[in-house]
């Protein structure tokens, strides 16, 4: 799946604001819209179906699109200078990852079509609300520097139940560190940061993806107001993700700032 190189859905809209209420002390609020200016960001590309063995068990392809509900978040972070060369800095982030609970499948063609393949299918995250919090320490622009360092220390709360795990979703708790240089020759400023994040291990033995949701919906004559064909309207009514997760994320960024 992939969206256009230019399109709205690459737009993003940031709003923040910084107050200084006391001498040496600095609070900052920002606000981060989703990506796009649609209610759901659509992401084209290709369906590929196996049939089932008593069909052949053929593949056939189509078209498809993918809707994505994608999050808004929101920060504050409190800095204040405890020292001429050194700032120390608490923040808070949460982030509306509920939006993504799940996300919109389309597949259209005729051989879908001839197929009978349903045209929509709901794919499950089971994503709910994360907040993070850090702290950290770096030093000022000030006197006449040529280079700073900074560094910060954090936790983000799960964004995943442990039953709602998956090989495509992995979120529980999770703890950051991160280090930051700045170098500035002249009007020019080189930034480079370096990020970790780990996941401990999730062990998932009550999974809510069980494909006996799908047979039980059935049995049931598909009766919508059991738990087993909610699980399946969900999409939970999958081959099950039980097992052991863990999961490390790294990320290195590096600027470029002119001042003029």
């Amino acid at each position: 799946m992939r969206s256009a190189p230019f399109s709205t859905s690459n737009l993003v809209f940031n709003l923040g604001v910084m107050i200084s209420p006391a001498k040496d002390v600095w609070i900052g609020i920002a606000y981060h819209a989703p990506p796009g200016l649609e209610v759901q960001t659509a992401l084209t590309g290709t369906m590929v179906v196996r049939r089932a063995p008593r069909d052949g068990g053929a593949l056939i392809d189509g078209a498809s699109t993918v809707f994505l509900s994608q999050p808004a978040s929101a920060d504050a972070e409190v800095r204040a200078r405890v020292q001429p060369a050194l700032d120390v800095h608490v923040g808070l982030r949460w982030e509306d990852l509920s939006r993504l609970q799940n996300y919109d499948v389309r597949g259209y063609g005729s051989t879908f079509r001839d197929a009978q393949i349903p045209e929509w299918t709901l794919r499950a995250r089971g994503f709910h609300d994360p907040f993070s919090l850090w702290a950290g320490v770096e030093q000022p622009p000030v006197g006449d520097w040529w280079y700073r360092l900074g560094a910060r220390i954090g936790v983000e709360t799960s964004s995943l139940d442990d039953e709602d795990t998956s090989p495509q979703s992995i979120a529980p708790r999770s703890y950051t560190l991160d280090g930051g240089v700045q170098f500035k020759l002249g009007a020019v400023r080189l930034l480079a940061s370096y990020g970790l994040q780990y996941f401990p291990t999730v062990d998932v033995t009550n999974s809510a993806f069980d494909p006996r949701s799908r047979i039980a919906c059935i049995d049931s004559g598909y009766d919508y107001s059991t738990a087993a064909c909610e699980a399946v309207r969900l999409g939970y009514g999958i081959p099950t993700a039980d097992g052991t997760y863990q999961r490390f994320e790294h990320a290195i960024r590096v600027g470029l700032v002119y001042e003029y």
